[in-house]
């Protein structure tokens, strides 16, 4: 049916116009598909790069860990060699009889007896660290280990830097002090507040703990003062001191 507009162009025109030209039909479908096409070699594409990607990743993750598993099998490898050559050098030092080697290393030192107690009762742990070849100095001294023992078992060698240089320190010390001691009196005294020092040297007289005189009788033999005499005095424990002082004090009072 011609519509109003139609038949007022041809009127204008003075005749018919042709039909408008068809406009060929899009293929949406065609077009999709290109689309999809494109985008689909470009995904491909994308995808092969990201897989090549990941088997560099893959081959150089690989490379990484071959070579971090070597270092390492490399430093455990070192690990062993030295705590072999520990062993191998204690071993050289001590070997199986180094019970028989420790008593002759320390046969004329004054703690031979503590020693040889020592060595009984803690040989399943001085034979471990024997054997592991590192002595630990620090877990001998918490077991009580005596002097001539640390020095009969160790080395600079076979222990660590750190507790070889503390024991050199500790031994300094330990010298220090038996130079005090030995340089204390041997005989009874009394010190700067007029008490009564008996040292654990001194001669048998002395020893009131090995039968010897009473410290009452070494004090009044030293000169003590009436206080410190009070001191040791009791008239239960030791009743004659106890008497012989009470016989002082009245011919004191007189």
């Amino acid at each position: 049916m011609e519509t109003a507009y139609r038949k007022r162009f041809r009127l204008n025109q003075g005749g018919a116009i042709p039909p408008a030209m068809p406009q060929p039909a899009v293929d949406r479908r065609n077009a999709a598909g290109g689309l999809g096409r494109k985008r689909f070699v470009l995904d491909a594409r994308s995808a092969e790069v990201s897989n090549g990607s990941a088997v560099c990743k893959v081959s150089t993750d690989g490379n990484v860990s071959k070579v971090s598993s070597f270092s390492r099998g490399e430093s455990e490898k070192a690990g062993q060699e030295q705590t072999a050559a520990c062993s191998s050098a204690a071993s050289g030092v001590f070997s199986a009889d180094w019970e028989t080697r420790l008593m002759e290393a320390v046969a004329g030192s004054e703690e031979r007896e503590r020693a040889e107690r020592f060595v009984l009762k803690h040989k399943p742990v001085v034979g471990s660290m024997i054997k592991a070849g590192l002595i630990g100095i620090r877990k001998l001294l918490e077991l009580g280990a005596p002097e001539c023992v640390i020095d009969g078992l160790t080395n600079e060698a076979n222990t660590s830097p750190k507790e070889w240089a503390e024991w050199g320190q500790a031994k300094e010390t330990i010298r220090k002090v038996k130079e005090l001691h030995a340089a204390r009196p041997k005989a009874p005294y009394l010190d700067d507040q007029g008490r009564l020092r008996i040292p654990c040297g001194c001669e048998p007289k002395y020893r009131w703990w090995q039968d010897g005189q009473s410290p009452f009788e070494t004090a009044l033999e030293l000169g003590a003062s009436d206080e410190e005499l009070e001191h040791h005095v009791n008239e239960i424990f030791n009743p004659d001191d106890w008497r012989k002082w009470q016989e002082i004090k009245a011919q004191r009072r007189k």
